[in-house]
């Protein structure tokens, strides 16, 4: 069953950015490589949850599923309505602190009623994320941090406040899995 799920979620994957967001399905592919080395590593429980969930991260930037303009929600609500497990639709949904910029959307309210799941699942998906922002090839945190704080436009209305907290809680995800992953005899990130 695991290996189903993660199947399933790799299809709808590709099914919805391969050809319409080529860019996104190449960094789905690479979250979920982390994700599922990461949680692995790490001896986290429901390692297929955390994998498939980093396969759809993306699916929310898929034009014939975009609503809001937020894509975790976009994604998440897609998935919620195709009856996948509620993990993967909260992991999809609150990735990269989404709730501190769901406001810009007009989403907050539509996002909260979505349920949280936080700890290590949660940072394991960021962690994932981050690493699919940095260049292919390369498994650099610092440079997909960098890249998930400028992927915000300047033109939403997000508070200086809310950006920097959402960079420092990513930040902080990134650096715990990072920690370890070092902990547990990983001498790179996955």
């Amino acid at each position: 069953m695991p290996e189903q799920l993660i199947r399933y979620a790799r299809d709808c994957a590709e099914q919805h950015l391969e050809q319409a967001c080529p860019d996104a399905w190449l960094r789905s592919q690479t979250a979920a490589r982390h994700a599922e080395g990461a949680a692995t590593a790490l001896g986290r429980p429901r390692v297929e949850i955390i994998t498939a969930a980093a396969w759809l991260h993306a699916i929310g930037e898929s034009p014939d599923l975009t609503r809001s303009g937020l894509a975790p929600l976009d994604g998440a609500l897609h998935l919620l309505t195709s009856g996948w497990p509620e993990p993967v639709v909260s992991l999809v949904a609150h990735q990269m602190q989404s709730r501190l910029i769901a406001g810009a959307f007009a989403s907050y309210e539509s996002l909260g009623l979505i349920e949280r799941i936080q700890g290590w699942p949660s940072d394991i998906m960021d962690y994932a994320v981050v690493m699919s922002l940095a260049p292919a090839g390369l498994a650099d945190p610092e440079m997909g941090l960098r890249r998930a704080s400028e992927s915000l436009p300047t033109t939403l209305r997000i508070t200086a406040r809310d950006r920097a907290e959402r960079d420092r809680r990513i930040r902080r995800a990134v650096d715990r899995v990072s920690a370890a992953l070092i902990s547990a005899g990983a001498t790179t990130p996955l």
